[in-house]
């Protein structure tokens, strides 16, 4: 990814999870709103699992406090 450092920077850091799951860069704006964000997060979590070869449910889990930091560092790093 060319602009790996937006993810230091709170909001923005959003677009690169959008784009990792091949999603519309304007699902930004979704992500901003109460209780849509959370069904927009788990629609993207599911198609950031799918892309990376695993279960879409792991992206369900995402949303999971504590469990989530395990998700990604799995989604990461595992081939």
């Amino acid at each position: 990814m060319d602009n790996a450092w937006l993810a230091w920077i709170p909001i923005i850091q959003l677009i690169p999870f959008i784009q990792a799951g091949r999603k519309p860069a304007w699902w930004l704006l979704l992500m901003l709103i109460p209780i849509v964000n959370i069904v927009i997060w788990i629609i993207v979590g599911m198609a950031v699992a799918e892309q990376r070869g695993k279960a879409s449910w792991l992206g369900i889990l995402l949303i999971v406090p504590l469990v989530n930091l395990f998700v990604i560092g799995y989604l990461a790093f595992a081939d």
